[in-house]
């Protein structure tokens, strides 16, 4: 069987799809060696039943480090590959395997939703391609989010222009991690194909994705953080972000 090394999985305000993604993560056709539980300053949640598990690291924070945080701990995983997870993502079973025969045929940022923004300077979607969007190949999009899947030696550009982990806490991070590969690495950001009527392959199951994606935890319904989008969106683009508007 084969295997890829690192999965880490977030925990803020939805602790209760933890064990729902181990579930769907531990049942794919290709698994992780192991998972880290990157619990983001919850303080109601009892991680002591994942702390014994043996393919599990947990990392149980008392401070909320924002969305940047998660990326920067794939410094600790002895790995080629890593994905890493939104809390309201739950992936069909050959959602791994879907990603490393895309990877293979053609290196890129892979994710679960991929968006083309409509308008050069507003976080404005024109297409959404993954779970809500199905397609029979891979598709180039500017950016990708609720999950991220790839080579953990592109961490070293990540943190090449510094992450904004303290200034822009909730927001920035997806734009952030398709702008340097797209300047330093010249690689595309890309949706793995999302057969119509073949969940297995992808990235997020509709079920829990319109459920938990339109929760009351949901910042991207906000129309507070959806101005923050914003503003990353034009401050990457002056950075020289070349989106497809």
């Amino acid at each position: 069987m084969l295997f890829f090394e690192r999965i880490i999985i977030n925990i803020y305000k939805r602790p209760h799809t933890v064990d729902t993604q181990l579930e769907a993560i531990r049942s794919q056709t290709i698994p992780p060696k192991c998972i880290f539980i990157w619990n983001n300053g919850n303080k109601n949640i009892d991680l002591t039943k994942y702390k014994v598990m043996p393919d599990v690291r947990v990392f149980d924070n008392n401070f909320n480090y924002g969305v940047w945080s998660r990326f920067l701990i794939g410094f600790l995983a002895p790995t080629k590959y890593i994905c890493i997870f939104d809390d309201d993502t739950v992936p069909g079973n050959r959602w791994f395997e879907n990603c490393i025969e895309s990877m293979e045929n053609k290196e890129a940022l892979y994710g679960t939703i991929g968006v083309i923004f409509k308008e050069f300077d507003r976080y404005v979607h024109l297409k959404r391609y993954g779970w809500d969007g199905s397609c029979n190949s891979s598709v180039a999009v500017d950016i990708v989010g609720h999950s991220w899947f790839f080579k953990k030696e592109w961490l070293k550009y990540f943190v090449r222009e510094e992450p904004q982990v303290y200034t822009k806490i909730s927001n920035g991070e997806d734009i952030h991690f398709s702008y340097v590969i797209q300047k330093h690495l010249g690689l595309p950001t890309l949706v793995p194909k999302h057969p119509k009527n073949q969940p297995e392959f992808w990235g997020s199951l509709p079920k829990f994705a319109k459920e938990l994606g339109q929760d009351k935890n949901s910042i991207s319904t906000d129309p507070k953080s959806l101005v923050k989008f914003e503003k990353a969106l034009q401050h990457y683009r002056k950075l020289g972000f070349v989106t497809k508007s």
